[in-house]
């Protein structure tokens, strides 16, 4: 199944051309993603948000905002971490605003849907769901501290809770064409399949805030796989 969903850019804001990049930085290959919507991005910048410099300096924004926060957090510290000087992070971000709205919209406030859906599913109905609840689960239990920072940064800045609105938009649209693709070939009934993958993100949301986020450290180990089968199966049984 392909996901169709759309990345909208808008007109930059752009750093002074004046400031230059130190050269002799050290380099490291990373994983090329998509340029985060939303800074906007005109075609002819996005190299610079593939470079490997500022896929190096999100890595680095993301695990001191995590551990800071955005007040905290410093953009000489994030220029520490990734290896490089301000001049740098300002040249490629222009503010500490920016790089944080690059990191959520690089790595999400929750985990996409269509990561697990991408060239992963079956077509085994319960498998496939199953597939998509771990992976969620997972996902989010591994970038706690990260998503409570962003949630909690949210509540501040306008521009992070608009990003933070569209993720269960986007899972909730992924999830539904898959559900779509299933009532037409008659294994699930009859039903509105947007408001069924809202139910069923919506109980692996609700335990991975209540439970994987904010529970207390003596809060009883339960396997990752065996709450995602029973929310699967509670799910499957409610709508086949």
């Amino acid at each position: 199944m392909k996901d169709r969903t759309l990345i909208e850019t808008r007109n930059p804001n752009e750093e002074s051309q004046r400031r230059q990049e130190t050269p002799g930085e050290p380099s490291a290959p990373v994983e090329h993603r998509t340029p985060p919507a939303g800074l906007g991005i005109r075609p002819e910048e996005e190299s610079k948000y593939r470079s490997p410099t500022a896929q190096r300096i999100i890595q680095a924004a993301a695990r001191v905002f995590s551990q800071q926060g955005f007040a905290g957090a410093t953009t000489r510290a994030i220029a520490a971490e990734a290896g490089i000087n301000e001049v740098t992070l300002f040249r490629h971000f222009g503010s500490k605003k920016n790089l944080m709205l690059a990191v959520i919209n690089q790595r999400s406030v929750l985990p996409e849907v269509r990561t697990a859906l991408m060239g992963q599913l079956t077509g085994d109905y319960r498998q496939d769901l199953l597939h998509i609840g771990t992976h969620f689960l997972a996902s989010t239990s591994e970038r706690r501290n990260e998503i409570l920072m962003t949630l909690f940064e949210a509540q501040r800045l306008p521009e992070i809770r608009d990003i933070i609105a569209q993720v269960p938009l986007r899972q909730q649209k992924v999830l539904g064409q898959y559900l779509r693709h299933q009532i037409e070939q008659g294994v699930v009934r009859d039903m509105d399949p947007d408001l069924a993958a809202q139910a069923f993100l919506g109980m692996f949301f609700a335990y991975a805030t209540s439970y994987l986020m904010l529970a207390g450290p003596d809060r009883a180990e339960i396997p990752l796989e065996t709450v995602a089968a029973l929310f699967v199966d509670i799910f499957v049984e409610g709508t086949t």
